[in-house]
Parts: structure tokens; sequence; C-alpha cells
């Protein structure tokens, strides 16, 4: 076996624009996105950097590098801005489903505007009563001639009217369970295609999240990925890439939030001195720095596994793995570095009380934590069912 644990020259450049970018361009504003929601204008300079959409083919646009390089802008962006990350993630995210199961027509249609920044994606699976739930999904696709018929809505949606087009999930035959799932673009503007308000959340509040409704929307076939009854196949491979990207973001978060700690701790005085030099906080620095070395080691290893091959058995596990850990590790560094900063640390004098926020919905998204040790549990006991 060989193992290399450097990052090649063109990974540590490609981390190094970014976080000047991030340092420059998103952290002045950080409060501003707060309050105001995150200027998209700065997604649209992610693209003219070439950052985004790296993992697609370069005749769509993309940057032709693998997964891993995508893991490493995600780090560093949720350093700063950890809800700036996931909408700018998510405007390339229809992208992937598009070049991994779509038709030439529609590759050319919609990646090439994309990796321009011309036009934004947005991915909805989520409804009110069917998260974790797939299969209680409601949301129909349904053939009528030359077209298909959608109905339904989808719930806490990143990028919810603000895309320019969505990937969304629905049944076209629910009596074949995992073979009734079909795939869909659907387009904004489309009659009978409309978005709820922007949800107020405790943390990532800068992140555009609503609702989608569909009241009778007519999409042309074209506009069908793949056949109809694929659509669980397409969202079964699709979800490990998700996990570990929201794995990366968590790790971002945690290297905020020790950043932040210890260059607190080596200013504040206590009792005659920096409070860095009580032996508890740094025994405190010391788990926080080892459990965000080994979190990053199994998202870096889920990436490098993905781009040899998405369906590994192997990545399955350690995706759900990955993400789980990773959101537990985000959540303990931010609460352990706000007691670290006392009252400090919990007003809004400095970011920590945003970096707590924040931590709290990595266990949520994308798969709750629970759902993720359930996965993993039952494909170590060799069962590709669920046990819930």
């Amino acid at each position: 076996m060989n193992l290399d644990f450097s990052f090649t020259e063109e990974q540590q450049t490609l981390r190094k624009i970014v976080r000047e970018f991030a340092e420059k361009k998103l952290a002045p504003r950080v409060r501003e996105f707060e309050e105001n929601g995150i200027d998209y204008d700065l997604v649209r300079e992610l693209y003219k950097l070439g950052v985004m959409g790296l993992s697609l083919p370069s005749k769509y646009g993309g940057g032709d590098t693998g997964f891993f390089e995508s893991i490493i802008v995600m780090e560093e962006l949720a350093r700063i801005c950890p809800a700036f990350t996931m909408a700018a993630n998510d405007t390339w995210a229809g992208a992937v489903v598009v070049n991994a199961f779509g038709k030439v027509s529609q590759k050319k249609k919609y990646i090439i505007p994309n990796l321009k920044g011309e036009i934004f994606s947005s991915f909805a699976t989520t409804e009110a009563g069917a998260g974790s739930d797939t299969f209680s999904m409601q949301t129909t696709i349904i053939p009528d001639g030359d077209e298909f018929v959608v109905n339904g809505s989808k719930a806490w949606i990143t990028n919810a009217s603000v895309a320019d087009y969505y990937i969304i999930w629905g049944y076209t035959d629910k009596s074949k369970r995992t073979r009734g799932f079909t795939t869909a673009i659907l387009e904004k503007g489309m009659d009978g295609f409309t978005f709820g308000k922007k949800e107020e959340l405790c943390g990532f509040r800068a992140s555009f999240t609503g609702s989608l409704y569909f009241d009778n929307v007519r999409i042309p076939a074209d506009n069908i990925i793949g056949s109809p009854g694929d659509g669980f196949m397409h969202l079964m491979t699709l979800l490990d890439a998700g996990r570990v990207a929201m794995a990366a973001i968590a790790n971002g978060i945690s290297q905020a939030a020790m950043e932040t700690a210890i260059n607190y701790v080596q200013q504040r005085e206590q009792f005659g001195r920096p409070l860095a030099d009580f032996q508890s906080i740094r025994m405190t620095i010391a788990d926080m720095w080892t459990e965000l070395e080994a979190s990053k080691l199994l998202s870096y290893k889920c990436a490098y596994l993905a781009d040899k091959n998405p369906m590994d058995e192997e990545l399955i596990r350690l995706a759900s793995s990955a993400k789980y850990y990773a959101s537990d590790v985000a959540m303990k560094i931010a609460t352990d570095a706000l007691q670290m900063c006392g009252s400090m640390g919990y007003s809004k004098e400095m970011l920590l009380e945003k970096y707590f926020r924040d931590a709290k919905f990595m266990a949520i998204g994308e798969g709750t934590t629970q759902i993720q040790k359930l996965i993993l549990a039952s494909r170590l006991l060799g069962s590709k069912k669920v046990i819930l």
C-alpha cells in the first residue's frame, strides 16, 4: 500500500487562493450575511476564479480534477462562512447530477452556463413529511403525452427561489418503490412553480432556505434525467458525495472555532497569567486538534475513494462515518471553544456563538447523525437494508 498524506503543489495553491478570497471577501461581511443573506455576486466571483465545479469535465467548463479538490475549497470557505459555502456548493450541485446521468443535450444546456456562473442550480429531495424517510415522498412526476406533470412540494431547500434550475425527485409509480422514483429538471418561471418564504433558522442564517411548490407544472420529456424510474439509483449514488461535502463544511467550522479559541486564550489573562498557561485549557486544545485531524483524515479518505470509484462499498461506510463524526466534532469543538472564552464567547463580540449555532445544523442536514449510524451499522452487519 502506498500512502502519501502530503498535498500536491496544485492543491496547496488552490487552498491558498480560496483562503485569501474567503478572508478578504467573506470575513468582513459575515454578520451582514446573517442579517441579509449572502451576496451571490461573490459566488459568481468564485466561478471566475475557476474553483467551482472542479470535478466536472473541462469540455463543459469544469476543472477535470477530483472530488478531493472540491473538499479543499469547501473546508476553506466554511472556515469563514459555512452558510455561504453550502449555498455556493449547491449552485453547481445540479450540474453534478446532469453530468452523471443526463443526456449530452442536457449537459450543454445546463452545465456550460452553470460553470460560467451565468445560472445557478438547486438540489431538492426533502419534503415536509419526507426527510430521512425518502419513501414517504409525496411529489409526483407523472407522464402525460409528450410531457410530464409535476405536483407536490419540497422543504428546507438551499437556494430556493435563487437558483435558475432545480433537480427534483418524485414518484412516477409509487407501487414500484425504488423503481418508481424519477429525476427531473424544473426551471424557475415555469407555470405552477412557486416558492415559499425564506426560513428563519438557528444557524446557517445567511443561506436562503425555503420551500418549492409544484401545482400541475408541465415539463417536456427532455427534462427527465435518465429514464423514468431511475431516480432512486441516481439519489443513492449522489448521497455519499453530499455526506462528505457536509463533513468538509463541519471541519471548516471546527477549524474556525479552534483557531478563535486559541487566539483568545493566549491574550486573555486571569489570576495573573494567560488562560493558555492553565493545564485544563491546554488539554482541551490538544483534544480539539486531535479530533479535528482525525475528522479531516476520514473525509480525505472518502474523497480519495470517491475519485477512484463512487460506488465503492468502503466509501458507503466511510461517508456515513465521516459525516456524523465531523458533525459531532464540530459541535464539541464549538462548545468547548465557547466555554473557554466565557461571556465573550457567548456574546456577538466574537463569532463563536455563530459557529456554535452553525455546528448544530451539521448533525441534521444531509441525513441526521442517527441515520448515518444506522446506515453504517447495517453495512457492517452485512445488510444493505437500514433497520430503523
